[in-house]
């Protein structure tokens, strides 16, 4: 009986025993996988060190998600010091996310100007999707359309927007430097801007809006994937600020900058060029890359001058890209 009580002793103190170093262990899957937040909310400030740091700039908005999700697994279960932390990394993000929600200055009723449609479209240059993006273009039907990645065969297909899009300027490449612009509206000018071919060229177009002279630069900055395109990056952002600030107002800046508005550089280009982002009050709008959305990003932009209105900013639907694109409506001031 005494034997028996004691074989029964030992096989619950073993249960119990694997109990809790299961219990243990699963408690530790969720610390490991929330340390990457906390080192990466401080890495993140660091972007100006060195370039590789600059890379987790980019990911507030995956930072600020992941800290509450783990807040809420933290909670529960009075794990207070990790729960402390990830409520921490919360705030810290949230100063970087949530102000782009905040409501900005809304178009007046009665404001005089003309409205603008810009949409903006990387295709990516070996997407075979031209339907799809053929189709995203005449739902949406801009004023004027701007396609980056713009390879020959993509410049064939966009043959047929002619007799809806009657300006137009190509630049294809045979990589993913080409680019685009279609516009129902007359140019006064739409040539090459002078800025380094790193990734393409830049368009620069100027047209009548409003009774106003509007200008408009494209630019498709270089991915920053290694420290040369890195550099390139920064120096094409060096040149458009440069170029854009020997442009009269009002003046519109727009493409895929391969980059976020956490990134110092593109802070740095904001404080220099003095034009503002139009998802301001809209949101974040994550764009890139659509095959991995939980890695999503804004990198497409379009920054405007202070005195034009922002109407309305979204994103589209996929069109075979790793880019979604961008539809930008606007209100330019008249003369």
């Amino acid at each position: 009986m005494v034997l028996s009580d004691l074989r029964m002793m030992k096989r619950k103190t073993f249960s119990s025993v694997l109990k809790s170093l299961a219990l243990s262990l699963l408690l530790k899957i969720p610390k490991a996988a929330f340390l990457y937040v906390p080192i990466l909310t401080l890495t993140s400030f660091l972007g100006d060190v060195y370039w590789l740091l600059e890379l987790t700039t980019h990911f507030r908005l995956q930072y600020f998600l992941f800290a509450g999700f783990f807040l809420l697994i933290f909670a529960p279960l009075k794990m207070w010091r990790w729960a402390s932390v990830a409520l921490f990394c919360l705030a810290i993000n949230a100063a970087y996310v949530v102000p782009w929600y905040w409501p900005a200055n809304s178009v007046q009723p009665n404001a005089q100007g003309q409205r603008l449609r810009l949409a903006l479209s990387n295709v990516l240059w070996d997407n075979k999707h031209h339907a799809d993006v053929i189709q995203f273009v005449r739902s949406e039907k801009p004023d004027l359309m701007f396609f980056q990645e713009v390879t020959p065969r993509w410049a064939k297909e966009f043959e047929v927007l002619r007799a809806e899009f009657p300006h137009s300027r190509l630049d294809p490449a045979d990589d993913a430097g080409g680019m685009a612009l279609f516009s129902r509206l007359p140019f006064e000018r739409a040539e090459l801007a002078p800025l380094a071919d790193y990734n393409g060229p830049a368009i620069i177009a100027q047209l009548r809006v409003g009774g106003r002279l509007l200008s408009i630069v494209s630019v498709h900055a270089p991915p920053p994937g290694g420290k040369k395109n890195f550099d390139h990056r920064t120096e094409i952002f060096d040149q458009t600020a440069a170029y854009l600030n020997n442009l009269p107002e009002p003046k519109i800046l727009i493409g895929d900058l391969n980059t976020t508005m956490w990134s110092p550089y593109y802070k740095r280009l904001v404080e220099k060029i003095g034009l503002k982002n139009v998802r301001e009050g809209f949101g974040v709008l994550p764009s890139w890359p659509t095959h991995l959305p939980p890695l999503f990003i804004p990198i497409d932009h379009c920054l405007v001058s202070q005195e034009i209105q922002v109407v309305n900013v979204r994103t589209g639907n996929r069109v075979g890209s790793d880019h979604l694109p961008l539809i930008v409506d606007l209100l330019v001031p008249q003369n």
